[in-house]
């Protein structure tokens, strides 16, 4: 069963910081490009992960890697904090060939309840 987690304040619950370091114990290289973000609030910043995937060959016969990328927020403090949660489990869900469920308990330590009598309605 597919499971997409979108309940705001389950996503809310995965810290910047353990983000990071399941990142870094499941291959992905941390780049040097910080994105900025201004806001009312201040200045925030995001980190760029890649993972690099299969070995290619580009077109003109030049050997090419394909990689994967994830923007993800130093802290929690960006507006769209739980979007950007949602979307970094969306893909490593896809990579990883693993349930969004199982993926939020390693970062979280905690399993995701549902109630379908009550969440449902």
């Amino acid at each position: 069963m597919k499971v997409t987690i979108r309940d705001k304040d389950a996503l809310l619950l995965i810290q910047p910081l353990a983000v990071e370091k399941y990142l870094a114990a499941k291959g992905w290289i941390k780049t040097n490009e910080f994105h900025e973000v201004r806001t009312l609030c201040g200045e925030f910043k995001s980190a760029q992960w890649r993972k690099f995937g299969r070995e290619t060959k580009i077109a003109d016969g030049v050997d090419g890697v394909d990689f994967y990328e994830i923007n993800f927020p130093l802290t929690r403090k960006f507006a769209d904090y739980s979007q950007c949660v949602a979307s970094m489990l969306s893909t490593l869900e896809k990579i990883e060939n693993r349930s969004q469920l199982d993926i939020y308990v390693d970062l979280t330590g905690e399993p995701l309840t549902f109630n379908p009598t009550e969440d449902l309605l």
